[in-house]
């Protein structure tokens, strides 16, 4: 079967040719995506460990870290980076 002048397997040749063209962009934005992703993680992880390190230095939180720490501690469980602390 014909349609215009231009046979089915053309048509559908051509039609795969530009889906393939389509996802190449797709395919290096996820690409991109998962490494800034593993980037962020790498860099949440280290700022983590750093808010402890300098928690266990001071031994116990200043008056005025504590609102401070606090948040960034919500923040970092919300995101599934930090274990919640056991209620007292």
């Amino acid at each position: 079967m014909e349609n215009g002048g231009a046979p089915l397997g053309m048509i559908e040749t051509q039609l795969r040719a530009w889906a393939t063209e389509l996802d190449r962009p797709k395919t290096k934005v996820e690409k991109q995506l998962a490494e800034v992703k593993t980037e962020y993680d790498e860099h949440s992880e280290e700022l983590r460990d750093d808010i402890e390190t300098q928690l266990k230095k001071c031994g116990k939180e200043p008056h005025h870290w504590s609102s401070a720490t606090r948040s960034v501690r919500i923040r970092l469980c919300r995101y599934g980076r930090w274990d919640r602390p056991a209620s007292p």
